[in-house]
């Protein structure tokens, strides 16, 4: 939710070009007085985190670093703003970051959700436990038609599939949904964004097209506002944007599993 004081101006977009091939969207609100000198937020990178590391001091495997168990869901825009082609580039997309997670059992759960005026759950957490299984369902998606309904598609991934994972944030899970879209929706996406952030997932909206909705995609990323919100500069090949969005969405794990890691040893230490 966008938040000012009486004496803001209109809100202003501003697009902060880095080395990332992904553009962050940044957000400020200029005074009616002279802005102050920390008004502005400085450019940030979307792949500016540094590996988490196994114990013997390298990255894990190519396709997922040591992070934990994850629930990690993509929400695909389809529907009248998105053709046939952008649809199955943006699923590639999708199949190129879960190969850069450890998905198995025990570690990386994947979900699916594709959307335009109707919203369709086509795998959900519980479906698939490999990067074979995973990639043979994206071959059948197909996309949805209608205007986009961004706002009921969010409530439907918070009710039918993060709700109904079997695993809980208490656990120690991390939650996490890329939000893939393109165009404007047209329903609210404020308060159903909100309750599934609030919930306890952290949310990555990313803008595939020209057209993709500033607003929309400040909105729905996770806080600091706009700070989880990107614009997908090139799309093609997949490996490209799949490499930085997979650094955006394990952004904060690595920390939290030492944290869980912590508590578990000074436990084991309080028990015996």
């Amino acid at each position: 939710m966008f938040l000012a004081s009486n004496s803001a101006h209109p809100s202003i977009f501003r697009q902060t070009e880095s080395t990332s091939l992904l553009l962050m969207l940044t957000y400020s609100f200029f005074s009616v007085t002279m802005p102050s000198a920390g008004s502005q937020p400085p450019p940030q990178s979307a792949n500016n985190t540094k590996p988490c590391l196994s114990k013997a001091g390298s990255s894990r495997r190519p396709n997922g670093t040591r992070m934990g168990a994850v629930d990690l869901v993509f929400l695909v825009e389809g529907g009248n703003a998105v053709n046939e082609t952008l649809f199955r580039i943006m699923l590639d997309i999708v199949k190129d970051v879960c190969n850069r997670f450890p998905v198995s059992f025990q570690e990386t759960h994947v979900g699916l959700v594709v959307y335009g005026t109707n919203t369709q759950i086509e795998f959900n957490l519980r479906d698939n436990y490999n990067t074979s299984k995973i990639k043979d369902a994206l071959t059948s998606v197909l996309k949805p038609a209608g205007v986009s309904l961004a706002g009921k598609a969010l409530s439907a991934v918070k009710k039918n599939v993060f709700d109904t994972a079997g695993r809980t944030v208490e656990s120690g899970v991390s939650r996490v949904l890329l939000h893939i879209m393109c165009s404007k929706s047209h329903d609210d996406v404020i308060e159903p964004a909100k309750v599934l952030k609030e919930s306890g997932v952290r949310v990555v909206a990313a803008g595939a097209c020209p057209g993709s909705n500033k607003v929309d995609l400040c909105n729905i990323g996770s806080p600091p506002l706009c700070s989880n919100s990107v614009f997908i500069q090139i799309l093609k090949p997949p490996t490209v944007p799949g490499r930085e969005l997979a650094d955006k969405l394990k952004e904060g794990q690595c920390g939290k599993m030492r944290r869980l890691n912590k508590k578990k040893k000074k436990m084991a230490t309080m028990i015996f």
